[in-house]
C-alpha cells in the first residue's frame, strides 16, 4: 500500500510525495487502517499467532515491497494499469478546490458515500463491469474527522476532465463536509472485530 502511494504520488506530486506521505493526516490514518486490518486478517486465517505479529508481518510486506507486487496483480487482474507513467497525470487535468468557509473548527464529517459517488461520476469507478475507468479524474481528500482546521484550508481537491465537472465536484463533496467550531475526537480506525 505504502509504496503504491509513493509510487502514484511521485508520479502525480513529484515535488511533494515526502512532505505528503508524512504529513497527510488521511493517508496516516489510511495506512494504519490498512495495517490494523491486515493484522486481524492474519491473525484470523491462522497465518500470523497474534494481531500483534499480523501487524508486523503487514508492515514488513509493505517495508519489502511484497505490498506493492501484490497491488500490481490485483489491478492487472482488473484491467487498471500499475505503471506509474502510465496513469495520467492530475496536473493536467482541471482542478477544483473545496475550502473551509466555516471559520477555525474541527472536521466534524466527511461524507464517504458522497465522495465515492463524485468520483464515480467523474468517471474515476465502474457503473458497469465492461466501463472504462479513467484514472485522471478523482478527488483527494485532505482532511480526517477530527482534524483542525484554519479558514481556507483546502479540504477536497477535485480532478475533472473539464473545468466544469470539477467545479460540479467540489461542490457536491462541500455538501458531504461539517466543520464543527467545537473539538470533535477522531473516530476508532475500527468500531468492533466480530
Amino acid at each position: 500500500l505504502a509504496e503504491a502511494i509513493t509510487v502514484l504520488s511521485s508520479h502525480l506530486y513529484p515535488n511533494e510525495v515526502k512532505r505528503e506521505l508524512e504529513q497527510s493526516q488521511p493517508l496516516q490514518r489510511f495506512k494504519r487502517l490498512c495495517v490494523e486490518l491486515a493484522g486481524i486478517t492474519l491473525e484470523a486465517a491462522g497465518v500470523a499467532n497474534s494481531r500483534d505479529e499480523g501487524r508486523s508481518m503487514a508492515t514488513d510486506a509493505l517495508d519489502t515491497g511484497q505490498a506493492y507486487r501484490k497491488y500490481q496483480d490485483w489491478f492487472s487482474a482488473q484491467r487498471v494499469p500499475f505503471d506509474p507513467h502510465s496513469v495520467p497525470n492530475y496536473f493536467d487535468r482541471p482542478l477544483a478546490e473545496v475550502r473551509n468557509h466555516d471559520g477555525p473548527g474541527w472536521v466534524r464529517r466527511v461524507d464517504a458515500g458522497i465522495v465515492g459517488q463524485t468520483v464515480l461520476d467523474l468517471g474515476g469507478g465502474r457503473k458497469r463491469k465492461d466501463d472504462e475507468i479513467d484514472l485522471g479524474v478523482g478527488a483527494n481528500v485532505e482532511v480526517c474527522v477530527g482534524q483542525r482546521v484554519e479558514p481556507n484550508d483546502v479540504l477536497c481537491r477535485v480532478y475533472g476532465r473539464t473545468t466544469a465537472e470539477a467545479e460540479a465536484g467540489a461542490r457536491s463533496i462541500q455538501s458531504g463536509i461539517e466543520i464543527s467550531r467545537d473539538p470533535v475526537p477522531e473516530p476508532p480506525l475500527i468500531l468492533e472485530v466480530m
